[in-house]
């Protein structure tokens, strides 16, 4: 990992969703921390959904990412992020295929 917890040779948020959590799992907090650091900086949008640039199946899965950045945030205490990830994941629009089926009500 480089120094501002980005990875070498990654292209997109596929490189880091797991990867974030699996190092506070693994106690890893400080390179945790600074991956998570980087991928609010890099990939977190303003409304909460995260840039799935580069990611061949962001359009049907995207919202797979969001729990485990989520998840990552609520293991080191960053609840201001895990905040802005689950409120994105509850947004029903992302639940729907792409002819609109899936919405409930």
């Amino acid at each position: 990992m480089n120094p501002d917890g980005s990875l070498r040779g990654a292209t997109s948020i596929n490189e880091y969703y797991k990867t974030v959590f699996a190092l506070t799992c693994a106690g890893r907090r400080v390179a945790a921390e600074r991956m998570l650091n980087h991928i609010v900086g890099r990939y977190l949008q303003k409304n909460g959904d995260l840039d799935g640039t580069g990611n061949p199946w962001w359009d049907q899965f995207r919202i797979y990412c969001h729990g485990w950045v989520a998840m990552a945030a609520i293991e080191l205490a960053r609840f201001d992020i895990s905040e802005r990830g689950f409120s994105r994941s509850q947004d029903r629009r992302l639940f729907r295929d792409r002819a609109g089926a899936g919405q409930p009500g």
